[in-house]
């Protein structure tokens, strides 16, 4: 009885500490994809801010498992309709077909969940600046919904097939969970995870930016529409810089200094993770509805505080 408590706590504390590692490396890995839209590195560090990252992981994976999820339930009216073809290539290749759950209600919430991601896709688009792009991207992201759906099926099999290779080492089994290459063996699954991860950013890449904000968001290292109070020492660096991008007094109207100085109206693109904060301040839309946008990185020691109004 002890062995087994003992086994099952040490499996747990492998599990936690094999989690953080993967957390860390992947909430970084975000962050990092992230600061290169902006082409900011944060400097100065902390253990902290590294720690910080399995929080980004696990909010970022949060999202990315309800939107598989919520993949899953739209393929299904594709999977339905194309399920012979798919299951004759599987068949064909000695992998077990896909079974598809039975009741009408699975193809309601598909058709549910299409028409959710159809609106998803056209808010992320824009289509008001180009109806193309979003017509392309709404065909491309259906079948990439399909092939998504085909790997994670494929997954599962790599894994049926690894146990049943565990009890009963045979060559068929070799030739589905290997890939030769001279005397080298790639496991099949990993030019899989390849084929899932390019699926994802090419299929995905637009709805994948929009998790990485909400997720920083969510973490409060992204904010919207803030008043930000900034040390007095900064005051003529920040107008000499917001005068090189308009000569609209509006915007300078909304910088003012006393005690301290305020902007209106700024987004924190990058705050919380290292000693420099990211800022970006817009001008005010012209007739033509174009606006620029100034990006200025700041110590976070010269930031005295932020407000928001909800």
């Amino acid at each position: 009885m002890f062995s087994n408590l003992e086994s099952r706590i040490k499996t747990i504390r492998n599990a936690a500490a094999l989690f953080g590692l993967v957390g860390n490396v992947i909430g970084a890995i975000i962050i990092f994809l992230y600061c290169i839209r902006y082409q900011f590195y944060p400097v100065g560090i902390s253990v902290g801010d590294v720690l910080f990252c399995i929080y980004i992981f696990v909010i970022f994976g949060f999202l990315c498992f309800v939107f598989i999820s919520q993949l899953y339930i739209a393929s299904l009216i594709y999977l339905v309709k194309f399920r012979k073809p798919i299951n004759r290539f599987l068949i064909r290749n000695k992998f077990l077909p896909i079974i598809l759950p039975k009741g009408k209600i699975y193809i309601f919430l598909s058709i549910i969940a299409n028409l959710f991601y159809l609106a998803l896709t056209i808010y992320i688009w824009n289509p008001k600046e180009n109806w193309f792009e979003t017509i392309l991207s709404i065909f491309f992201n259906c079948i990439a919904v399909c092939a998504l759906v085909v790997c994670l099926h494929f997954i599962q099999q790599w894994y049926v097939s690894f146990k049943r290779n565990q009890r009963k080492p045979c060559v068929e089994n070799e030739n589905k969970l290997y890939f030769k290459i001279g005397k080298s063996k790639i496991p099949t699954i990993l030019i899989i995870i390849m084929d899932l991860l390019i699926i994802l950013l090419l299929g995905f890449n637009k709805i994948l930016i929009s998790f990485t904000d909400i997720t920083l968001t969510a973490a409060n290292v992204r904010q919207a529409a803030v008043t930000i109070y900034i040390d007095k020492n900064y005051q003529k660096l920040l107008q000499s810089r917001i005068a090189k991008i308009t000569k609209n007094s509006a915007l300078n109207s909304e910088f003012k200094c006393f005690e301290l100085c305020y902007i209106e109206n700024v987004n924190i693109l990058f705050f919380g993770i290292g000693t420099e904060t990211l800022l970006e301040i817009k001008t005010p839309k012209d007739k033509q509805g174009q606006q620029q946008a100034l990006l200025i990185s700041l110590p976070s020691s010269a930031i005295k505080g932020k407000e928001q109004i909800h």
